[in-house]
C-alpha cells in the first residue's frame, strides 16, 4: 500500500524522474502484495489521462513492473494453482470464482465505508449509497477529474482482483481487505 501511494504521488511530478521512481514502486507494490495489480491499474489510468507523451511515459512507468510480474508468474503458476487446488478451489478461472466477484464487491465496498465512519457493518450499504449521490452530484456540473478516475480505477481493480482471486476462500469484510481497501475508497 505504502509503495502503492509513492507511485501516484511520483506521477504527479509528470516527469522522467518522477515515472522511473513510480516504475520501481510498482515493482516493490507488486512483489509485495497482490493489491500492486490495482495500483498499475491506477498508475496506467493516471499516465493515459495524464497525456505528456503518453506511449513514451506508459512505456517508462509500466514496462519493467508488468514484465517482472508476468515472468514471476509465469515461473510460479504452477505452485499458485498447487495451491489453489489444495485449498479446493481446483483452476485459478473457475466460473465460480469470476462470478463471486459481484458479490465481494458488493459487499466488501460497503463494509469499508461503514468502518470509516466508525458504525457497523449494517450501516455500509446506506452510507456507500449516501456518498456515491453526493459525490455524483458534486462532479455534476464538471467532468470527472484525473484524480478520480485513477481512484475508481484503484477501487474497482482492488476488489475486483480480491474478489476474483480471495473471494471465494474468505469472508469480505475480513481486516486484511478493509484495511487497503480504507486507504483507497478515501483516495
Amino acid at each position: 500500500v505504502a509503495a502503492g501511494l509513492g507511485v501516484l504521488l511520483a506521477l504527479r511530478r509528470d516527469d522522467r524522474k518522477g515515472d522511473l521512481l513510480a516504475a520501481l514502486l510498482l515493482v516493490v507494490s507488486l512483489a509485495c502484495s497482490g493489491i500492486g495489480i490495482a495500483f498499475l491499474l491506477g498508475a496506467i489510468v493516471a499516465v493515459l489521462l495524464g497525456g505528456n507523451g503518453l506511449g513514451v511515459r506508459l512505456a517508462r512507468v509500466a514496462a519493467v513492473p508488468v514484465t517482472l510480474y508476468a515472468a514471476w508468474y509465469l515461473a510460479y503458476r504452477d505452485d499458485i494453482a498447487s495451491y489453489h487446488e489444495a485449498l479446493g478451489r481446483g483452476n485459478l478461472l473457475q466460473m465460480d470464482a469470476l462470478l463471486g466477484v459481484p458479490r465481494f464487491v458488493t459487499e466488501a465496498v460497503p463494509t469499508v465505508v461503514a468502518s470509516l465512519a466508525g458504525l457497523s457493518r449494517a450501516w455500509g450499504p446506506a452510507l456507500t449509497l449516501a456518498a456515491a449521490v453526493f459525490l455524483i452530484r458534486r462532479q455534476s456540473s464538471r467532468p470527472l477529474s484525473p484524480e478520480i478516475w485513477t481512484g475508481l480505477a484503484l477501487l474497482v481493480g482492488f476488489f475486483a482482483f480480491t474478489g476474483f482471486g480471495r473471494g471465494p476462500l474468505g469472508d469480505p469484510a475480513s481486516s486484511r481487505y478493509i484495511y487497503p481497501g480504507a486507504v483507497i475508497v478515501l483516495l
